[in-house]
């Protein structure tokens, strides 16, 4: 939180217009606590995916492949598919790891005229299930390798 606060403090003199906001006003603190809390979260991530994983070069490959690359492939097989239900893919879309941690604490999900949407519980939700889910397995296979 500490460096999220530098960084909002160093920033904001360069903000002008529609951009600028007041980090202690409720938007700025959204945007300050919330990215804070998904930073803290993809570290968690990332250490859980190294932990499940025990092999530095593969954990730091399948991290950037689930954030990176996995949204691509998803867009590219429903654009292949030519998926009739576009709820469905923008759901899915809007909870992939990649995306979701901005509906934590970025407004522009709660009002998107994309038709789906992600609210900020569900971004939290998706977030913490994308974070936990590695974590979990990677201490169960800890406990039983290492213990």
């Amino acid at each position: 939180m500490v460096a999220e606060f530098i960084g909002a403090m160093l920033s904001w003199p360069q903000l002008t217009g529609e951009v600028r906001f007041d980090l202690f006003m409720p938007s700025g603190l959204r945007v300050w606590a919330g990215s804070s809390l998904v930073v803290a979260l993809m570290a968690m991530l990332g250490l859980g995916l190294g932990t499940l994983i025990r092999n530095t070069a593969v954990a730091i490959v399948a991290y950037f492949g689930i954030m990176l690359i996995l949204p691509i492939l998803f867009l590219l097989g429903s654009a292949a598919m030519q998926s009739p239900d576009s709820n469905f893919v923008g759901w899915t879309l809007f909870h992939m790891p990649a995306v979701a941690p901005f509906g934590i604490f970025t407004t522009f999900f709660d009002y998107s005229d994309l038709g789906v949407g992600i609210t900020t519980s569900g971004a939290v939700a998706a977030t913490l299930i994308w974070t936990l889910g590695p974590l979990v397995f990677g201490f169960m296979t800890f406990m039983k390798r290492d213990a």
